[in-house]
């Protein structure tokens, strides 16, 4: 008990006084700029950014992206897909699912984190179980720090809900980065917005 008290009380002298919020600058920038620091970090991350000036470009947008997809769950409604999503079907059905495209709620700049809830994907497992990963974001919806992010989401709004900021990856194999080990190959973000 002894030499707990001491480690205890070496710590008390050393603690860091003041606030414990790490100190970070982000570049200054206008609203509009933060699109561009949004699709530094989503290239960076491993994703593809695409931009869409309309809602209706999407589609055409898609069939360029990914022209050899056969099976599309599509829960975004500007975009057609070839299977229904029933919110009350097995979700073991959606196995073969090619390309699932799914609303971002809200995207974050500085690490291209969008949170995706689980109202707007029917099944929490759509975004993880497909090939191919298709976010839709509006412009409108970056916003530059996590801090700011979680300040603008009530997260009790949804039972789940999650921040994808890249295709699936691991290195823990001899320490080789692998795409796509246990989740969606590749995740392409289509940022919808007129200063796109």
């Amino acid at each position: 008990m002894e030499s707990r008290n001491k480690i205890l009380e070496v710590i008390r002298k050393n603690k860091p006084q003041g606030s414990y919020r790490a100190d970070y600058a982000l570049p200054v920038a206008e609203p509009e700029a933060w699109i561009n620091v949004y699709r530094a970090s989503l290239e960076k991350n491993g994703g593809t950014f695409v931009k869409a000036i309309k809602t209706e470009q999407i589609e055409f947008l898609l069939q360029k992206q990914f022209p050899d997809a056969r099976r599309i769950s599509s829960v975004v409604d500007s975009v057609k897909g070839t299977r229904e999503m029933d919110g009350a079907a097995d979700p073991h059905n959606l196995a073969d699912v090619d390309v699932a495209v799914v609303k971002g709620v809200l995207g974050v700049a500085e690490n291209a984190a969008t949170w995706v809830a689980e109202a707007d994907v029917v099944h929490r497992v759509l975004p993880f179980i497909a090939q191919d990963l298709v976010i839709i974001l509006h412009e409108a919806d970056i916003v530059p720090t996590l801090h700011e992010a979680y300040a603008h989401l009530d997260i009790r709004e949804s039972n789940y809900g999650v921040f994808i900021a890249g295709p699936s990856k691991t290195a823990d194999i001899e320490q080789s980065l692998v795409i796509g080990a246990h989740g969606a190959r590749s995740l392409t973000v289509v940022v919808v917005g007129e200063g796109v």
